[in-house]
Parts: structure tokens; C-alpha cells; sequence
């Protein structure tokens, strides 16, 4: 009977052996190209939510631009008895800067239990001195910060810098100022969008530009706003004033 060798020949390990260096070499890149497109993915997605989360701040400020609880800044006569009583706007586009500054009264307001004097008042509304307050009506309004703040168990009696410059009817309201800007800031090596209250703080290191327009709507008011990225990609997105 005959015999047939057992095993494999050398010929047959060799191409065995070839044959398996290719598929791995085929499977590395695979999987490096799957962990490339993964990473793509991820950063993509990251970057829209940081994009969404911008866009949301600037509807939600934009939509309250000019707010009191009557009626919106443009429509009443106004002062800032902090900065020489220039008028305040509930909207301004600085369009070579380029900046947008927003300012309004904070949604959590209080009335004014009673005017003891031209610079005191009673309230129930929760401050503390050197705080910059808005005060107003159907008629007027106007910035003052707080020199003073006196508790009366709930009741807060409460000192300004200076003197109350309007003659308020009631009710009148007393609530936080707010005063908001976004804007690029530059340096010799980037751009970076800026929100800035209270501080400034960077937003996004992605935009490097930014466009801001003011446009009329048969609806009201429209600002249209174009962010440019760094990858020189355009996020256009308009928001209607309240």
C-alpha cells in the first residue's frame, strides 16, 4: 500500500504564512480605517453640539432682548444712572468689532412695595449692595446700582448710588440688569467667540468669525448671524425679536 507523507511541505507553511501576513495586514488597516472614520465621527458630532448649545444661547438672549415686565426697552424712556444716563438699547450690532450686546432685565422680578425717597425703596426682591439693579414701569426705566441693603425680615429696604431720575406710577418693578455681549477675540495665533456678563469666557475655540445683522421681517425684527469655523465652514441662522 502506498504511503503518503504526513504534515505540510515547506512550500505550503511558506504560502500559508504569506497568506496569513496579508489578511492581518488587511485587518489592521480595516480596523485602522474603521477607527479613523469612528474618531471623525465623534468629533463631528461633538462639534454640532457645541454648535447647537451657541445657537440656543444666542435665541435664548436675543428673544429677551429689551425685556420688562411691561413693555420691551425701545418703547419706554430710559437712563443708566451707572454710566451718565445714556439711554439703554435693547439691541446693539457693532459691526466692525464685530459685537453684539443685548440688554434687558432678568426674568425673576419683584414690585416695589413702596419710594420711601429719591434713593430708597421697599421691596421683597433679594439683592445685595453694589449690584446693578433695573428699575421699571409702563413709562420708564432705568440702572441703579445698590449702595445699601437693609433687612426688615422679608422685606428689603434699599439705598441706591444715586437718585431715582424718573417719576414712576405704579407698579412699578424692580429685577436684576443684564448686560450681555458676544464677540470674537483675537490674538496673534487665533480667534475665539466670547460670551461676556458678569466676566468673559470663551464659548468656542471652533469660530473665528462672526457676522451680525439687523433685517426687517414682516413679523418684527429679524437678526441674522453667520458664524465662520476654523475648517472655513458657514453656520447661518437668523433669530425674530420679541
Amino acid at each position: 500500500m502506498k504511503q503518503y507523507p504526513l504534515g505540510f511541505s515547506l512550500t505550503e507553511l511558506l504560502i500559508g504564512l504569506f497568506l496569513s501576513s496579508v489578511l492581518i495586514l488587511l485587518l489592521v488597516n480595516q480596523f485602522l480605517s474603521i477607527k479613523h472614520h469612528v474618531r471623525f465621527i465623534n468629533q463631528a458630532i461633538e462639534q454640532d453640539m457645541e454648535l447647537q448649545l451657541i445657537k440656543d444661547l444666542f435665541r435664548h438672549s436675543i428673544h429677551h432682548a429689551g425685556f420688562t415686565p411691561c413693555l420691551n426697552l425701545e418703547q419706554l424712556v430710559t437712563a443708566d444712572r451707572t454710566q451718565n444716563d445714556q439711554k439703554l438699547s435693547a439691541l446693539y450690532i457693532d459691526a466692525n468689532e464685530p459685537r453684539l450686546q443685548i440688554q434687558r432685565m432678568h426674568e425673576s422680578y419683584q414690585v416695589i412695595e413702596s419710594i420711601l425717597s429719591e434713593q430708597t425703596i421697599l421691596t421683597l426682591a433679594d439683592f445685595k449692595a453694589k449690584q446693578q439693579v433695573l428699575i421699571a414701569d409702563c413709562y420708564h426705566a432705568e440702572v441703579h446700582q445698590i449702595r445699601r441693603v437693609e433687612s426688615y425680615g422679608a422685606t428689603k429696604r434699599m439705598t441706591f448710588e444715586k437718585p431715582l431720575l424718573f417719576n414712576f406710577k405704579e407698579p412699578i418693578y424692580i429685577g436684576g440688569w443684564i448686560n450681555e455681549a458676544y464677540f470674537i477675540h483675537r490674538n496673534h495665533h487665533t480667534s475665539s467667540l466670547l460670551y461676556k456678563q458678569n466676566h468673559s469666557e470663551e464659548l468656542s475655540s471652533l469660530v473665528h468669525s462672526m457676522t451680525v445683522s439687523l433685517a426687517d421681517h414682516p413679523l418684527g425684527k429679524v437678526v441674522r448671524i453667520t458664524l465662520e469655523l476654523s475648517d472655513e465652514q458657514k453656520k447661518q441662522f437668523s433669530v425674530r425679536l420679541r
